[in-house]
């Protein structure tokens, strides 16, 4: 019996439109403090809380205006 891998990497050559991605960026130290600190009250990671709040700052940016 072939062992299926638990991964979900597409095969070489297609394209996947959807999911999400890793990013590396660097962050001004009052920048870091801050996250962590309002990612530890909330009770999730760093990196939880810095991609939840890019996702909230990008979809205000593409909200049509009322």
């Amino acid at each position: 019996m072939a062992h299926a891998p638990s991964n979900d990497v597409p095969a070489a050559g297609s394209v996947r439109r959807y999911g999400t991605k890793r990013i590396c960026t660097t962050l001004q130290h009052r920048t870091y403090t801050a996250l962590a600190t309002r990612s530890s009250q909330e009770g999730r990671s760093i990196s939880n809380l810095a991609a939840y709040l890019l996702d909230v700052s990008l979809l205000d940016q593409q909200a049509p205006d009322a």
